[in-house]
């Protein structure tokens, strides 16, 4: 394609054009001094009115009068120096061409003319093609997306200002839920020809992921009791997009923050389940970073959580190989914040307990794990005086964890105790010397867990601590791992039924969400944490936390 600049020493006049013509003597008339001057990329906004009435008369007619315009600016910026000709190029990428492929095809050809022209042009074509992604036909989108992956093949360090894009034009969470649902779709579709940007765009849109789940635990909380139908969308709840021949989506349904959660979250899920093998390592690596620098950090975000947990676990055992130990790392960072490593435990120890693709020899690891960082802790701890009430707020990365360590050895107890030499693995940790420190951890933890872990020791022969066992009055209502409610997603519920199954789950995959619901498998199913009431608690007054949804 040819150069823009090179037309700049022809005639000063587009040749028997009379649009091009008024749309150059427009741009001379106004003054405008290009990208030196103003720093910035001109907005439709900012043009003088002659020349914005002057597009606004063509762009407004058929697709014939947008065609004349395209070809009319083209034409122009050939005849236009390196300077005014930014102007022109910000008059043609802010405005929308609404009619017609042939229009569109027009503004490729002006696009790519102006990256092959000059580098600098990259970023502000790369954005004006990422605010297309909106348009609603599959073959203009199609279009856009081999647009942009020409661009990229022209100059392949343009992943950056692609990534810098994406993140800039993403929608706000108060837009529509189809809105919202296309351009995840299309950020995620632009991986198939821009692999590099794997990391990026998947920590962005799970970014965008926490904040609607966020925004839907807050309305939740928000409704009264009266509404609670309303918000946590029965199965009876229509999908986003209608189907042929459907009546319009009801506008108060999309406009809840989880239907807009929902529908991300579906087509998020389905395109993580869809990779090959070799893909899939690569986005799970994109997770774990989102899960470190996210979700971890908002325990309050139940759907995301829970679902991409449930991917995690139901991924290759060497994909969750890493997960723990990255988890592990988080941990023992002094400098991470509480909420992150208490997240970390606990979030690693549901992983352990809920994912058959954690081996008998990782789970063995974990405990280890577990074990040697809170023996690290009561040897680098100040000495606490006798009323552990005191200090029980400071030291509450040490109580998760050992609730963490309580919660893994009680749920793989079989796999870890199975063997002669598993049992004397656990013995080596010397488990005694921290239940029985001065902390008192096991007063933190629901009594009927004690009890579990006391019997399940005992058992099997591995540790004695029917002296220590609590009171219910003593239990802290710590809420440490509290099973996830009710799914109420209604679209994206069937990748989790999928991955839950793969992760180890029992029975028919079409049930085995609701079977998770029901009060009764949900009591058989906790039935030794004893959750003790927060109000009735001495520690009422300390400061909450959630962690992060598990099975």
């Amino acid at each position: 394609m040819s150069s823009l600049t090179s037309y700049s020493s022809e005639s000063s006049q587009a040749d028997g054009d009379p649009l091009a013509q008024r749309v150059q003597a427009a741009v001379y008339r106004s003054g405008w001094g290009g990208l030196s001057r103003r720093r910035a990329w001109p907005a439709a906004a900012g043009l003088t009115d002659e020349c914005t009435a002057l597009a606004e008369e063509w762009r407004s007619a058929d697709a014939d009068g947008e065609a004349q315009l395209l070809e009319a600016f083209t034409r122009c910026a050939r005849h236009m120096g390196e300077a005014n000709c930014d102007e022109l190029v910000g008059v043609v990428l802010s405005y929308d061409f609404l009619h017609g492929e042939r229009c569109d095809e027009l503004f490729r050809s002006f696009a790519m003319n102006l990256v092959t022209s000059n580098a600098r042009y990259v970023e502000p074509v790369l954005l004006a093609l990422v605010r297309k992604f909106q348009v609603e036909s599959a073959a203009a989108l199609r279009a856009v997306h081999a647009t942009v992956a020409a661009v990229l093949e022209l100059y392949p360090s343009a992943t950056v200002a692609l990534e810098r894009c994406v993140e800039r034009v993403f929608p706000h969470s108060s837009r529509s839920a189809g809105e919202l649902e296309r351009h995840v779709r299309a950020c995620l579709q632009t991986l198939e020809y821009a692999p590099r940007c794997t990391a990026f765009v998947v920590t962005c849109v799970v970014w965008r992921l926490v904040e609607l789940d966020l925004e839907a635990v807050h309305a939740a909380k928000s409704v009264g009791s009266e509404d609670a139908d309303l918000f946590e969308m029965d199965r009876e709840l229509r999908p986003i997009e209608p189907a042929a021949g459907e009546a319009n989506v009801d506008i108060a349904t999309e406009a809840l923050p989880a239907a807009k959660l929902d529908a991300c979250l579906d087509h998020f899920l389905g395109y993580c389940a869809a990779c090959e093998i070799g893909a899939q390592e690569t986005v799970c690596a994109a997770l774990l970073d989102a899960t470190e620098r996210h979700l971890l950090p908002t325990p309050r975000t139940r759907h995301v959580q829970f679902a991409l947990l449930v991917f995690v676990g139901s991924a290759e055992g060497r994909l969750t190989e890493v997960m723990l130990r990255r988890l592990l790392s988080l941990l023992a960072d002094p400098l991470a914040a509480r909420s992150s490593r208490v997240s970390a435990a606990l979030y690693g120890s549901s992983l352990v307990a809920s994912s058959r693709a954690v081996s008998a020899e990782s789970a063995a690891r974990w405990v280890t794990a577990l074990a040697t960082w809170l023996h690290w802790y009561l040897e680098g701890a100040s000495a606490v005086g006798s009323d552990w009430r005191q200090v029980a707020e400071q030291h509450l990365v040490f109580y998760a964890v050992t609730g963490a360590l309580v919660y893994a050895i009680v749920s793989r107890c079989e796999d870890l105790t199975l063997s002669e030499a598993g049992r004397e693995r656990l013995r080596s940790l010397r488990l005694a010397r921290l239940l029985r420190s001065p902390m008192e951890p096991l007063r933190m933890l629901p009594t009927a867990l004690t009890r579990a872990f006391g019997a399940t020791l005992s058992g099997r022969q591995v540790l004695d601590l029917s002296d220590m066992e609590s009171t219910e009055a003593e239990t802290l209502a710590l809420e440490l791992f509290y099973p996830f409610e009710e799914y109420s997603l209604p679209l994206s519920v069937r990748h989790v039924r999928q991955h839950h199954r793969q992760m180890g789950g029992q029975g028919d995959p079409a049930d085995e969400i609701d079977t998770l619901t029901s009060q009764e498998a949900r009591g058989r199913r906790i039935s030794w944490y004893g959750m003790a009431n927060r109000e009735q608690s001495w520690l009422a007054g300390m400061p909450s936390f959630t962690p992060p949804a598990y099975l």
